[in-house]
């Protein structure tokens, strides 16, 4: 569940929590009982329950902080505690409130691996406000504008076309793609999306043969009918799919082995003549393109 602050999403959860039964629900602001915080990781807890609640503690690196006063650890080592008690619940919805808000850089896959492992077999639902949380994340976004539902489908269908401008304004217009790390150099990768080969910029973290998703914004897709007026290491030719009017601005989905959308101005559609099935060639900044670990 996708949305700017204020946006009713931690409301929505909640009353998920309230109405559903078999949930267990991690809140956005963290606590901690009184006394060490094995009390916290373990309450409401049952049998086998426990053990994983110790494993899982144990996955997310908080297993050597259970003995000390829980209200004393830092804000991310508390969230993986109570996020350790979540996932080690038998129920079988998740509700995740922001469960990388305080989490350091560092910590972050390590988390999102830990909560896609633990709903492997069941529901989560997942309130974030990042964009790269949901490509790395997410199977479906749901995109919450003034308390109301304006988008929901899969994240690639999404994010390459928002259903408004109300939607277009939260999340963007972001170009998705998945794919398997082929090739890397310093802070630079290239991934195997389908026919395409992406340069794009990666972590230290990434390396040959990781999942990733490439996110790249569709304001930096240079759109041109030559194919030399770009020098950009991404460069594709392929022909246009459609042609969307997006308030003030117009979307262009092009087939360039796999779908890559860009946004023009109306006057730019004039002056290249583009309209459905128009043959152009669009490129992309290897610098202005984003690889992140999909879980």
């Amino acid at each position: 569940m996708f949305g700017p602050n204020g946006a009713g999403k931690s409301t929505l959860l909640r009353h998920e929590f309230a109405s559903r039964n078999d949930v267990a629900y991690l809140p956005q602001h963290t606590w901690m009982l009184r006394g060490p915080a094995r009390r916290t990781l373990t309450i409401g807890l049952r049998g086998a329950e426990k053990v994983r609640a110790e494993e899982w503690a144990k996955r997310l690196g908080v297993a050597d902080t259970l003995g000390t006063r829980g209200r004393s650890l830092s804000g991310g080592e508390q969230k993986r505690v109570n996020l350790a008690r979540v996932l080690a619940s038998g129920s079988k919805v998740l509700l995740l409130d922001e469960p990388l808000a305080p989490i350091d850089k560092r910590d972050r896959s390590l988390v999102i691996h830990s909560i896609a492992e633990a709903a492997e077999d069941r529901v989560a639902v997942v309130v974030a406000h990042d964009r790269d949380v949901v490509a790395m994340l997410a199977t479906e976004v749901a995109v919450l504008v003034d308390g109301v539902i304006e988008q929901q489908g899969p994240v690639a269908d999404v994010m390459h076309a928002p259903a408004s401008e109300d939607v277009a304004r939260v999340i963007g217009v972001e170009n998705v793609l998945v794919g398997a790390i082929s090739d890397v150099s310093d802070a630079m990768c290239t991934v195997a999306c389908g026919p395409l080969l992406i340069s794009a910029r990666r972590s230290d973290s990434l390396d040959i043969g990781d999942r990733v998703a490439v996110l790249f914004g569709a304001e930096t897709v240079l759109v041109s009918r030559d194919d030399a007026v770009s020098s950009a290491q991404n460069h594709w030719g392929g022909s246009v799919e459609s042609v969307v009017r997006l308030g003030s601005l117009v979307q262009l989905t092009v087939d360039v082995g796999v779908p890559v959308i860009a946004v023009i101005t109306p006057a730019a559609q004039d002056a290249l003549e583009v309209e459905q099935g128009t043959d152009v060639f669009v490129s992309v900044k290897a610098t202005a393109v984003r690889a992140v670990e999909r879980a």
